[in-house]
């Protein structure tokens, strides 16, 4: 989620708009957007636990096609740049991903 206070430019229509909120209003407004979109975030990363997700490796690490950074504790028996399917087993704080490779893997081009 992208989270920007309006700020008006002069010479455009929006910069004359009338009964703009106090900036006390727009600060609120902002810290309760960035409480939701971290809340939803967290709930996304904890509803990827059990399920089987394809996975780039950077080292033993790598992101998955949802863009969580994923660890893996058999990971580092594989060269980087390797695609994997991995079962998520737990997420961390930070929304960190845990898991094991699970299905045959294959190196992306390149390698």
């Amino acid at each position: 989620m992208h989270i920007f206070p309006f700020s008006p430019r002069q010479g455009t229509p929006a910069a004359g708009f009338p009964d703009r909120p106090p900036s006390s209003t727009v600060t609120e407004r902002v810290h309760r957007l960035m409480a939701l979109a971290e809340a939803k975030a967290d709930a996304f990363a904890a509803a990827q636990l059990g399920q089987v997700l394809p996975v780039l490796l950077e080292t033993k690490d790598g992101w998955s096609d949802n863009y969580l950074k994923v660890k893996l504790a058999d990971g580092d028996a594989m060269p980087p740049n390797t695609l994997v399917h991995a079962k998520i087993t737990a997420v961390q704080k930070g929304r960190l991903l845990l898991g094991h490779i699970t299905e045959p893997q294959f190196q992306t081009k390149g390698n």
